[in-house]
């Protein structure tokens, strides 16, 4: 199975309308926990909740394969099906008779907060969704008319990006206008208020939160072509400023004092950055011929190289917070985007065809130079 392949196209024409994670400001984080991207779509995301990593998995094979939650078990495969319900039989019936039919979504999204999961639903209305995992029924917190680009859900309030209109399939256009929408979590009825909107521009990536700010991506088509930046914005609204130009989708990461984000060059190659909270004092860490990938491990940054390359030439390479080269490792051809990283290393499924899905932890410890 295949699962984030497909991505890899859309990402070279930034067509990718992303699904959302939190990425919490370091001081925030527990030792050593996993903090998801917010790139990932299509139930191929995983959250972490009280040291336990579950993500949208299909219970069968083959097309429609309706997608449940999972824990994963301790080898990075389907543990138990998220299911509450007393005398479930989810895993004796067939897809037409699901007596947790609730657990079955097309989710644009997964990330952990306030104790429960949360994921983006597109089965017959357009909204977010939290899960317990504990069991028990899963409640509606957020329904929109709009397309939902992608939801935060950070200290009691649910953010989320409407496109103004939709995009056409598989179509970069110029876009009609976004905006970011505040609400709070627990009032589903309370309106809700747009604490920053673009006229004339898309969205594309998530949006993250470090260190109290928001952080997305906004792109625009001219006569000068593409352009896309990482915008910062103030959860209270009002304020916001380009913090990275030519820099976008995904590509955001705490690492150390300092962020890391991947820089689309004028010749097609892309470059990872370090970058003080103000975007300047900027370090080159790796320029690929790919758009690459970065994730925060601690004080550390990751660059996968990038997930189009062919069997040999990805690799995953970390760096100091100053830039220093830590060492490197082939990534194998079969491995998913990466999805995220601890302290000590980064996660991918693994996509070999005809195996089942399972969360891969690649460590980065002893790497040689």
């Amino acid at each position: 199975m295949k699962r984030l392949k497909g991505l890899a196209a859309l990402l070279l024409s930034l067509a990718l309308l992303a699904g959302c994670a939190a990425a919490p400001a370091k001081e925030e984080r527990e030792e050593g926990a996993f903090v998801a991207h917010g790139y990932l779509r299509g139930g191929a995301g995983v959250a972490q909740l009280d040291g336990a990593l579950y993500a949208f998995l299909p219970k069968g094979e083959g097309p429609g394969a309706r997608e449940y939650l999972y824990e994963l078990n301790e080898d990075g495969g389907k543990g138990r099906i998220v299911c509450g319900k007393a005398g479930c039989a989810h895993e004796e019936q067939g897809t037409l008779l699901d007596p947790c039919h609730a657990y079955s979504h097309t989710v644009t999204g997964l990330m952990a907060a306030d104790g429960a999961l949360f994921a983006g639903s597109r089965n017959g209305a357009v909204g977010v969704t939290r899960f317990d995992p504990k069991g028990g029924p899963p409640e509606t917190v957020l329904t929109s008319e709009k397309e939902i680009a992608c939801f935060l859900v950070w200290d009691g309030d649910i953010y989320y990006a409407q496109q103004d209109q939709p995009f056409p399939a598989g179509e970069l256009t110029q876009g009609s206008g976004y905006r970011l929408m505040k609400r709070p979590l627990d009032a589903p009825d309370a309106p809700a208020e747009a604490i920053y909107a673009r006229e004339g521009r898309g969205y594309i990536g998530c949006c993250q939160q470090i260190g109290g700010a928001l952080y997305l991506t906004e792109f625009a088509l001219g006569d000068g072509g593409e352009e896309m930046n990482i915008v910062r914005v103030s959860p209270e609204g009002g304020d916001a400023a380009v913090f990275a130009p030519n820099c976008g989708g995904h590509f955001i990461a705490q690492v150390g004092k300092r962020l890391g984000v991947a820089r689309r060059n004028g010749d097609g190659t892309w470059t990872a950055l370090l970058l003080d909270h103000d975007g300047g004092n900027a370090i080159e860490a790796e320029t690929t011929q790919a758009p690459c990938q970065v994730a925060g491990a601690g004080e550390n940054l990751l660059v996968d190289s990038g997930i189009s390359l062919p069997a040999g030439d990805r690799t995953l390479t970390a760096y100091s917070e100053a830039g220093e080269r830590l060492g490197s490792m082939v990534i194998p051809a079969s491995y998913s985007a990466i999805l995220g990283a601890d302290e000590t290393g980064a996660y991918y499924w693994d996509e070999a065809i005809g195996a089942a899905p399972r969360l891969i932890r690649v460590g980065i410890k002893g790497f040689a130079p």
